[in-house]
């Protein structure tokens, strides 16, 4: 499931130190009130158009979770949650769901 060409790997290298910058971001930042929604709209374009529906239902389902068994919210915790929905869902988009897409407009082209 890895990229085969060199092109497709160093487009995966790039991506993910995206993410592992914005990371970095959430945990030096996780002391200022607005770091999650800086984060959330950083994030977004990484794996966008599939990551807004992940993080969407993302933040839906903790959102009731936190209010269900009345917990505190925690703001680095939280982001982690849309850190790895955003790194999952863009990976299944990018490196398994477009290579077969192209993979099967290039077999009807020909």
């Amino acid at each position: 499931m890895t990229p085969k060409s060199t092109a497709g790997r160093a487009f995966a290298i790039l991506w993910m130190a995206g993410h592992l910058i914005l990371l970095v971001f959430a945990f030096v930042q996780r002391e200022v009130h607005d770091m999650p929604v800086a984060f959330i709209w950083l994030l977004m374009p990484l794996s966008f158009p599939l990551s807004f529906f992940g993080i969407v239902i993302v933040g839906v389902l903790q959102s009731e979770i936190i209010s269900l068994l009345d917990l505190r919210y925690q703001t680095y915790p939280g982001v982690l949650l849309y850190w790895f929905t955003s790194v999952a869902v863009g990976y299944l988009q990018w490196f398994v769901i477009l290579p077969k897409v192209v993979r099967c407009l290039s077999r009807t082209k020909n």
